[in-house]
């Protein structure tokens, strides 16, 4: 895992010198006596590929300290002729004029190196400046000879960023230097700023190393964190490393490409992705591999939770939490899975709601399987199975369905109805008077062709040029593909060659940023118990806050977290309770409106799961049906669902519709001309 280190040692000034080339070494010897205090301690880890925070007084040499080593690194690659057109450092400054300030003083130095210590043969080492004031054509000529040091502020970074003719310059950037850090930092320029590193993160074939200059700075492990933030694929890659074989869940198929991707990005070998929409072959390798321990890292969404054994599989690793604590306890079962292993795992939240959610899941319930009863679809199909097997009594049939466990409670009116339906429907014959039912027409081709439960999909095959099949891709997905795309799939780069009928025809490429394909139908809700524990422990917490004791005592105490756990899930909700007293309780649902919106916008937050959302939102729909109200929008998550109408609606009615049972009545209206229902 990825911590913060104070260096408190100095570099012999000899040593130091010999890690420079032989030109900047004799023109640092030229130019200065000796290096400064905080260059001994610092450059070393520079050299290293550390990243790096320089805090230092003005005047020490901290911006010499940061581009030595480049510089170094440049002349070497030039005097090799292995110089590139791209660029290999960024240098962010928080104001236009030292940009330029900074132009002047790395030109002077590289002129100075160029023009007394380079050999001629030398390739030139060109620094460009892109701000607000770049007139549009120096910008055009810095795409057609792009610089390899870039002096720019944040603005210009996050447009550059937005162009797509200069973003493929930065895909093999090494270095990013921040300046003047302690005026970014706390201000909003400085989340920009973040957000601008962050899809920068995304473009670069491989991490770049940062480094953070300012005089004045505190708290120093904040502003670190803001630098270097630690990521799930630093603490992935830590935690595969100390281990023999790890099977790492996402939630979904299109996050276990992404993970699989950000692994080999870091430089793991041995990894592969494992998920449904992969070819059954390529999965069945990777289960051969992982079986014969020839894989380090395995990164699966659902596809490996059961069934699988494989011996040297010793740590578990759940990023985000899984929404379910029966699913939980299956995937972390799958390490160390023979008699007496102990299975060990962690857990990486992605999110404050990730990390309360899994601190609820360790309260020690368990999910409640929950059975269908009386599924009327079901049913139908059924029936016109055993009517092709030949003509049957029908209360033969009726007993015959009574006797398994779903349909116990079948009533017999219930029964009648269905087979009327399928009557009308011309699927099955009824002889009322003889009491006997049987097949008609096409009944055997259809009941043959639509046999089961499973929806029927409308992915696409993909294959490859050799004709072999790699995977399936969603519909939704290749309707916004064309050819020429790049995707990703089973962790592998492809270019989309043709898109045919429901084939897609690809060729692997290497080198590209590839889009990461989504697939339909993955969320699945919190499960009732996982979302009852959650509620407990906001409403424990904050009740405690409420009475102003500390929570980190509770949470330490009664749950057992650790200190770093303790505190930042007591600081969140700490946080919340400064905006509003108000939380979910067991009993309570908070529904508010969002003021000044253009139209009657609600946020009506449950923390019970998305399957309660849903159906809670879709009762608010038939409430506002009832009273002519238009529904613009609703959108739905674990916590909570979004509600958008044409006009304001009187929520205190919702109350009293609970409190009569009026709700699944207005539930079904709504629900029956719907088109979930269709």
């Amino acid at each position: 895992m990825a911590e913060t280190v104070y260096l408190d040692s100095l570099e012999d000034t000899e040593v130091l010198l010999s890690k420079l080339s032989q030109p900047v070494r004799d023109w640092f010897k030229d130019k200065f006596p000796d290096f400064t205090e905080p260059q001994k301690m610092a450059i070393p880890s520079i050299v290293d590929g550390e990243h790096l925070l320089l805090c230092s007084p003005t005047g020490s040499g901290k911006t010499l300290t940061a581009f030595l080593t480049i510089i170094d690194k440049l002349v070497r690659l030039a005097m090799d002729g292995n110089l590139e057109k791209q660029l290999y450092c960024v240098y962010i400054s928080p104001i236009k004029a030292l940009a330029n300030d900074i132009q002047r003083n790395l030109i002077g130095p590289l002129t100075e190196i160029k023009e007394r210590f380079l050999p001629g043969r030398a390739q030139e080492i060109k620094v460009g400046l892109r701000t607000g004031d770049t007139p549009q054509s120096e910008r055009q000529k810095m795409l057609r000879k792009p610089p390899h040091i870039l002096i720019t502020t944040p603005e210009s970074l996050g447009l550059a960023l937005a162009s797509k003719r200069f973003r493929p310059l930065m895909h093999n950037l090494k270095w990013l230097i921040i300046d003047e850090m302690h005026s970014l930092v706390p201000t909003k320029r400085g989340t920009h700023l973040a957000l601008t590193m962050a899809l920068l993160d995304t473009l670069i074939a491989n991490p770049v190393q940062r480094l953070g200059i300012s005089a004045t700075m505190e708290p120093l492990e904040e502003v670190a964190q803001f630098l270097v933030p630690v990521k799930a694929g630093d603490r992935i890659k830590d935690l595969v490393e100390a281990h023999t074989t790890t099977l790492v869940f996402a939630n979904t198929r299109q996050m276990t490409e992404v993970i699989t991707q950000k692994l080999r990005i870091l430089g793991l070998a041995g990894v592969e992705g494992h998920h449904g929409s992969m070819d059954k072959q390529i999965r069945l390798e990777v289960e051969r591999k992982l079986k014969r321990g020839e894989l380090r890292c395995c990164v699966s969404s659902s596809s490996l939770e059961l069934g699988i054994d494989i011996g040297s599989v010793d740590m578990v690793i759940q990023l985000g939490s899984p929404g379910s604590i029966a699913t939980a306890l299956q995937r972390i079962g799958r390490a160390s899975h023979h008699v007496g292993g102990i299975p060990r795992a962690r857990f990486l939240p992605t999110s404050s709601h990730d990390l309360l959610e899994l601190v609820a899941f360790m309260s020690g319930e368990m999910d409640h399987m929950r059975f269908p009863t009386n599924c009327f679809d079901v049913l139908a199909q059924f029936i016109i199975g055993l009517t092709i097997c030949g003509e049957m009594d029908m209360d033969e049939a009726y007993s015959i369905i009574t006797s398994a466990y779903p349909y116990r409670t079948l009533s017999y009116d219930d029964y009648i109805e269905v087979l009327s339906l399928l009557e009308d429907e011309r699927r099955v014959w009824v002889d009322w008077e003889e009491n006997i039912i049987g097949k008609r027409g096409y009944a055997q081709m259809i009941y043959y062709t639509n046999i089961g439960t499973i929806a029927p999909d409308n992915n696409y095959l993909v294959f490859s040029a050799d004709g072999s099949m790699i995977g399936q891709l969603s519909s939704s997905f290749v309707q916004n593909i064309r050819p020429g795309d790049v995707f990703l799939l089973g962790g592998s780069t492809y270019r989309v060659h043709q898109i045919q009928a429901s084939r897609v025809s690809v060729t692997p490429v290497t080198g590209y940023r590839p889009t990461v394909p989504s697939w339909s139908g993955e969320a699945k809700s919190r499960t009732r118990e996982l979302s009852q524990a959650v509620l407990n422990l906001l409403n424990a917490t904050v009740t405690t806050i409420r009475r102003g004791r500390d929570p980190r005592l509770l949470l330490s105490g009664a749950y057992g977290l650790s200190k770093p756990v303790t505190e930042s899930l007591a600081r969140f909700l700490e946080e919340h309770t400064i905006e509003s007293i108000q939380v979910p309780s067991p009993d309570k649902i908070l529904i508010e409106q969002i003021m000044n919106s253009p139209i009657p916008t609600y946020i009506i937050t449950t923390c019970r799961g998305r399957a309660f959302n849903m159906a809670m939102g879709y009762f608010m729909a038939g409430l506002c049906d009832l009273n002519n109200v238009n529904v613009v929008e609703m959108s739905f998550e674990e916590k909570s669902f979004l509600f958008k109408t044409g006009q304001e609606i009187d929520t205190n009615q919702i109350y009293p519709m609970f409190k009569d049972n009026q709700r699944d009545a207005v539930l079904q209206r709504y629900l029956l001309d719907s088109q979930l229902f269709a």
